[in-house]
Protein backbone atom coordinates (compact mmCIF):
# COMPACT_ATOMS: atom_id res chain seq x y z
CA UNK A 1 0.00 0.00 0.00
CA UNK A 2 3.04 2.60 0.61
CA UNK A 3 4.28 2.67 -2.81
CA UNK A 4 0.81 3.83 -4.84
CA UNK A 5 0.77 6.48 -1.95
CA UNK A 6 3.99 7.63 -2.69
CA UNK A 7 3.22 7.84 -6.45
CA UNK A 8 0.18 9.64 -5.87
CA UNK A 9 1.86 11.83 -3.50
CA UNK A 10 4.75 12.77 -6.39
CA UNK A 11 2.14 13.61 -8.93
CA UNK A 12 0.49 16.21 -6.62
CA UNK A 13 4.15 17.26 -5.39
CA UNK A 14 5.40 17.45 -9.07
CA UNK A 15 2.39 19.14 -10.68
CA UNK A 16 2.39 21.69 -7.80
CA UNK A 17 6.14 22.44 -7.99
CA UNK A 18 7.06 21.60 -11.29
CA UNK A 19 3.89 22.17 -13.07
CA UNK A 20 4.11 18.69 -14.86
CA UNK A 21 0.64 16.52 -15.18
CA UNK A 22 -0.11 13.19 -17.00
CA UNK A 23 0.74 12.89 -20.74
CA UNK A 24 -2.41 12.73 -22.95
CA UNK A 25 -1.30 9.09 -24.16
CA UNK A 26 0.42 6.59 -22.12
CA UNK A 27 4.15 6.97 -23.04
CA UNK A 28 4.89 3.46 -22.12
CA UNK A 29 4.29 0.31 -23.01
CA UNK A 30 0.76 -0.26 -20.91
CA UNK A 31 2.53 -3.91 -19.53
CA UNK A 32 6.19 -5.98 -20.34
CA UNK A 33 9.75 -4.62 -20.02
CA UNK A 34 10.98 -1.09 -20.82
CA UNK A 35 13.63 0.99 -20.89
CA UNK A 36 12.92 4.31 -20.15
CA UNK A 37 16.69 6.68 -21.08
CA UNK A 38 16.57 10.22 -20.40
CA UNK A 39 18.86 13.00 -20.44
CA UNK A 40 19.50 14.43 -16.74
CA UNK A 41 20.13 18.06 -15.97
CA UNK A 42 18.34 17.91 -12.51
CA UNK A 43 18.25 15.67 -9.51
CA UNK A 44 14.83 15.96 -9.20
CA UNK A 45 14.61 14.38 -12.88
CA UNK A 46 13.37 11.16 -11.42
CA UNK A 47 10.82 12.65 -9.59
CA UNK A 48 9.12 14.19 -12.44
CA UNK A 49 9.72 11.13 -14.49
CA UNK A 50 7.99 9.13 -11.86
CA UNK A 51 4.91 11.51 -12.12
CA UNK A 52 4.44 11.15 -15.94
CA UNK A 53 5.46 7.69 -17.30
CA UNK A 54 2.30 5.93 -15.99
CA UNK A 55 4.34 3.07 -14.31
CA UNK A 56 6.45 2.50 -11.92
CA UNK A 57 10.29 2.51 -12.12
CA UNK A 58 13.28 0.97 -11.39
CA UNK A 59 15.84 3.76 -11.79
CA UNK A 60 19.99 3.12 -12.00
CA UNK A 61 20.60 5.02 -8.95
CA UNK A 62 24.39 6.34 -7.84
CA UNK A 63 25.31 4.65 -4.83
CA UNK A 64 26.22 8.25 -2.89
CA UNK A 65 22.79 8.55 -3.37
CA UNK A 66 21.29 4.79 -2.82
CA UNK A 67 22.60 5.41 0.91
CA UNK A 68 21.21 8.28 1.93
CA UNK A 69 18.86 7.41 4.81
CA UNK A 70 15.88 8.93 3.34
CA UNK A 71 16.44 8.00 -0.34
CA UNK A 72 17.64 4.54 0.71
CA UNK A 73 14.19 4.10 2.20
CA UNK A 74 12.66 4.84 -1.29
CA UNK A 75 14.73 3.29 -3.71
CA UNK A 76 14.90 -0.06 -1.60
CA UNK A 77 11.00 0.86 -1.91
CA UNK A 78 10.92 1.03 -5.43
CA UNK A 79 13.15 -1.24 -6.31
CA UNK A 80 16.24 1.32 -7.50
CA UNK A 81 19.49 -0.32 -8.22
CA UNK A 82 22.34 0.81 -6.87
CA UNK A 83 25.24 1.69 -9.20
CA UNK A 84 29.37 2.97 -8.34
CA UNK A 85 30.76 5.84 -11.19
CA UNK A 86 33.84 4.35 -10.52
CA UNK A 87 33.56 1.75 -12.72
CA UNK A 88 32.06 -1.00 -14.79
CA UNK A 89 30.22 -3.16 -12.47
CA UNK A 90 28.23 -6.92 -13.75
CA UNK A 91 26.01 -6.71 -10.69
CA UNK A 92 23.88 -3.57 -11.46
CA UNK A 93 24.06 -4.54 -15.78
CA UNK A 94 22.93 -8.27 -14.27
CA UNK A 95 20.04 -6.72 -11.84
CA UNK A 96 18.38 -4.42 -14.91
CA UNK A 97 18.68 -7.60 -17.18
CA UNK A 98 16.81 -9.65 -14.49
CA UNK A 99 14.28 -6.94 -13.59
CA UNK A 100 13.46 -6.16 -17.45
CA UNK A 101 13.00 -9.77 -17.86
CA UNK A 102 10.42 -9.62 -15.12
CA UNK A 103 8.92 -7.54 -17.47
CA UNK A 104 9.66 -3.98 -15.13
CA UNK A 105 10.45 -0.74 -16.50
CA UNK A 106 14.10 0.26 -15.83
CA UNK A 107 14.85 3.79 -15.42
CA UNK A 108 18.20 5.46 -16.86
CA UNK A 109 19.97 8.56 -17.34
CA UNK A 110 23.42 7.23 -19.79
CA UNK A 111 25.03 10.59 -19.66
CA UNK A 112 25.44 9.41 -16.02
CA UNK A 113 24.72 12.73 -13.81
CA UNK A 114 24.68 16.30 -13.84
CA UNK A 115 28.23 16.88 -12.32
CA UNK A 116 32.05 15.63 -12.39
CA UNK A 117 30.59 12.16 -13.44
CA UNK A 118 28.70 13.40 -16.42
CA UNK A 119 29.87 11.46 -19.60
CA UNK A 120 28.06 13.40 -22.64
CA UNK A 121 28.65 10.98 -24.77
CA UNK A 122 26.74 8.39 -23.05
CA UNK A 123 28.09 5.58 -20.86
CA UNK A 124 27.80 2.06 -23.59
CA UNK A 125 26.52 -0.06 -20.90
CA UNK A 126 23.14 1.24 -21.94
CA UNK A 127 23.16 0.10 -25.12
CA UNK A 128 24.69 -3.15 -24.32
CA UNK A 129 21.80 -3.60 -21.65
CA UNK A 130 19.57 -2.58 -24.73
CA UNK A 131 20.99 -5.15 -27.14
CA UNK A 132 21.08 -8.24 -24.59
CA UNK A 133 17.37 -7.61 -23.03
CA UNK A 134 15.48 -6.62 -26.42
CA UNK A 135 13.02 -4.11 -23.92
CA UNK A 136 11.74 -1.33 -26.32
CA UNK A 137 13.73 1.78 -25.35
CA UNK A 138 11.43 4.62 -24.57
CA UNK A 139 13.23 7.87 -24.99
CA UNK A 140 12.77 10.97 -23.30
CA UNK A 141 13.72 14.23 -22.41
CA UNK A 142 13.05 16.85 -19.95
CA UNK A 143 13.77 20.61 -20.10
CA UNK A 144 13.67 23.04 -17.35
CA UNK A 145 12.80 26.83 -17.25
CA UNK A 146 15.61 27.69 -15.15
CA UNK A 147 18.81 26.44 -14.01
CA UNK A 148 18.05 24.13 -11.34
CA UNK A 149 20.43 23.74 -8.13
CA UNK A 150 22.66 20.78 -7.94
CA UNK A 151 22.04 20.35 -3.91
CA UNK A 152 19.59 17.86 -3.71
CA UNK A 153 17.69 19.11 -0.78
CA UNK A 154 17.66 22.39 -3.06
CA UNK A 155 16.06 21.05 -5.77
CA UNK A 156 13.65 19.85 -4.27
CA UNK A 157 12.61 22.98 -2.67
CA UNK A 158 12.75 25.22 -5.75
CA UNK A 159 9.79 25.43 -8.11
CA UNK A 160 10.57 25.58 -11.83
CA UNK A 161 8.32 24.33 -14.97
CA UNK A 162 9.88 21.06 -16.09
CA UNK A 163 8.61 20.34 -20.05
CA UNK A 164 8.71 16.25 -20.52
CA UNK A 165 8.83 14.79 -24.05
CA UNK A 166 8.87 11.02 -24.68
CA UNK A 167 9.25 9.64 -27.73
CA UNK A 168 8.47 6.78 -29.90
CA UNK A 169 10.26 3.14 -28.75
CA UNK A 170 12.79 1.76 -29.93
CA UNK A 171 13.54 -1.89 -31.05
CA UNK A 172 16.91 -3.18 -30.95
CA UNK A 173 17.40 -6.92 -32.10
CA UNK A 174 19.67 -8.94 -30.25
CA UNK A 175 21.31 -10.93 -33.29
CA UNK A 176 22.77 -7.89 -33.91
CA UNK A 177 25.23 -8.75 -31.04
CA UNK A 178 25.96 -6.95 -28.32
CA UNK A 179 29.68 -6.32 -28.92
CA UNK A 180 31.66 -2.93 -27.31
CA UNK A 181 31.26 -1.31 -30.84
CA UNK A 182 27.36 -2.75 -31.47
CA UNK A 183 26.60 -1.40 -27.79
CA UNK A 184 28.39 1.79 -28.76
CA UNK A 185 25.91 2.03 -31.89
CA UNK A 186 22.91 1.39 -29.78
CA UNK A 187 24.17 3.70 -27.63
CA UNK A 188 24.75 6.88 -29.86
CA UNK A 189 20.93 5.78 -31.78
CA UNK A 190 19.20 6.28 -27.56
CA UNK A 191 21.06 9.79 -27.20
CA UNK A 192 20.24 10.93 -30.91
CA UNK A 193 16.28 10.06 -30.73
CA UNK A 194 16.70 12.41 -26.66
CA UNK A 195 18.26 14.88 -28.57
CA UNK A 196 16.05 14.85 -31.19
CA UNK A 197 13.14 15.62 -28.86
Amino acid sequence: MILPLLITANRIYCRLMFRVGSPDSPPLPLSGPALLVSDHSSLTDPLVLFATAGRPIRFLTAREFYELPVVNWISKLCGNIPVSRSGFEVGPVRAMLHALAQGDVVGIFPEGGIDKHRKEEGYEGIGFVALKSEAPVVPVSISWDRPRPVNLLRAMVTPARATVRYGAPLVFDHTAGDSRGQARAATDRILQAIREL
